[in-house]
C-alpha cells in the first residue's frame, strides 16, 4: 500500500518522545548508549532508565547519568524481568510516542527523527527502521528496499517471513496505542508475544528500513546459540501466531506455517550438542514434526536452499542433518529461517 495523502497534521511540533531504557547489570554499556542517545538530531526527548533489581553498579550510574542530564529519569524496581521493566517505563512515560532501546545498544544520531518523519498520517500507529547487527568490530547491515505504509496485518506478515525485523527496539510507537497493551510478563522472546498480541490492535505501519538501531551481540561470534530451556517460548510464540492466523488472518496463515516450521529448525540446531533425557524428548518432538512438513519446507518460498537440504537430510535420518548443520555452522549460522 503506497502512502496516502495526510488526513491531517498527524503530530504535534517536536512531541516529546520518551525512550525506555531495561537496566540489568549493563553497566559496562549503558553509559555508551545514553551517549548515544544525547548525540540526537533531535532533541525533545526523555530517557526512562528502569534499574531492575541490578546486582552490579547499574543502578548507581542510573542516578549519576540523571543528574548529569535532565532529560533522564530513573525508576528502581526489584528484579522483575525484561517485560515488567518495560511496562513500569510505559506506565512512567510521560511523551507523545514511545521508543523501546536495550541499554546494551546503540542509536546512530538520526534515530528519532527518521522515525518521526513516517507519521505523516493519524492511521499509522508503528513507525520501523532498521538494525545494523554488531558482531565485535564487524557489522553486519540489514539492507532492504521496502519503503512504505502497511496494514499491521501485512507488517506481521514480514515479520513472520523475517523480511521485516521482529525486535520492538527498532520503532516507535503512539503512546495512545500503547494504552492497552503490554508485554507478557514471564517469557523469553517478548518481542514475538508483544507483536502477536498487537494484531487486531493496531492499525497501520510506516517501514523505511533504513538502519539506524545498533544492535550490540555480546558474543563476537554469529554461530548458533547453545540450548536452553528459554528457547522453547521461541517455538511457544511461533505456536500461538499459527494458531491466531489460523483462526482469525487466513490472508496470514502460510507466514506463520513458515514461522511455525522455522521456529522449530532453530531449537533443534541449538540442541546438537546437548543429550540429557530431557532434552532427547524435546529432540524426538522436533524431529517428529519436521519430518511431518518435509514437502512443505521444499515447497516453500522462504526457505533458503541449504534449509531445503537439511530438512531433507532430516527425513532420512538425524545424524546426517547434524552433519550438515555443523557443517555450515563452522562456515556461519543456517539463520532462523
Amino acid at each position: 500500500m503506497a502512502n496516502a495523502n495526510p488526513l491531517h497534521a498527524a503530530i504535534t511540533e517536536q512531541p516529546l518522545v520518551s525512550l525506555i531504557l531495561p537496566v540489568y547489570n549493563t553497566g559496562n554499556h549503558l553509559r555508551r548508549c545514553v551517549a548515544s542517545i544525547q548525540a540526537q538530531s533531535y532533541e525533545n526527548w526523555e530517557a526512562i532508565l528502569v534499574d531492575d533489581g541490578s546486582t552490579d553498579d547499574s543502578g548507581e550510574l542510573c542516578d549519576l547519568l540523571a543528574e548529569e542530564d535532565s532529560r533522564v529519569r530513573v525508576v528502581h524496581q526489584k528484579n522483575a524481568g525484561l517485560s515488567a521493566a518495560r511496562n513500569i517505563g510505559i506506565s512512567r512515560a510521560a511523551g507523545e510516542f514511545i521508543s523501546f532501546i536495550d541499554s546494551d545498544d546503540l542509536v546512530l544520531p538520526d534515530f528519532i527523527a527518521a522515525l518521526l518523519q513516517q507519521f505523516n498520517k493519524a492511521t499509522i500507529e508503528i513507525a520501523v527502521v532498521g538494525i545494523v547487527d554488531r558482531y565485535g568490530s564487524q557489522d553486519r547491515v540489514n539492507t532492504s528496499p521496502l519503503r512504505e505504509t502497511l496494514s499491521y496485518e501485512e507488517f506481521f506478515k514480514l515479520t513472520l517471513l523475517g523480511r521485516a525485523p521482529g525486535s520492538v527496539c527498532n520503532r516507535l510507537y503512539r503512546r495512545s496505542a500503547l494504552d492497552k497493551l503490554r508485554f507478557r510478563v514471564g517469557r523469553y522472546y517478548e518481542d514475538s508475544f508483544f507483536t502477536i498480541d498487537g494484531l487486531g490492535h493496531f492499525r497501520e505501519v510506516s517501514v523505511n528500513l533504513e538502519p539506524l538501531y545498533v544492535y550490540v551481540h555480546r558474543e563476537s561470534s554469529i554461530t548458533t546459540q547453545p540450548f536452553s530451556f528459554s528457547s522453547l517460548d521461541l517455538i511457544k510464540a511461533a505456536d500461538l501466531a499459527h494458531r491466531i492466523c489460523a483462526q482469525s488472518y487466513p490472508q496470514v496463515k502460510e507466514a506463520a506455517t513458515f514461522r511455525w516450521i522455522s521456529a522449530r529448525f532453530v531449537v533443534l540446531d541449538r540442541l546438537l550438542q546437548v543429550h540429557s533425557p530431557a532434552e532427547n524428548t524435546i529432540r524426538a518432538q522436533l524431529i517428529k514434526d519436521l519430518r511431518a512438513h518435509t514437502w512443505a519446507v521444499i515447497k516453500m518460498s522462504g526457505f533458503h536452499y541449504t534449509r531445503k537440504i537439511a530438512a531433507l537430510a532430516l527425513f532420512f535420518g538425524w545424524p546426517l542433518y547434524k552433519l550438515l548443520v555443523q557443517a555450515k555452522q563452522r562456515r556461519t549460522t543456517l539463520g532462523e529461517a
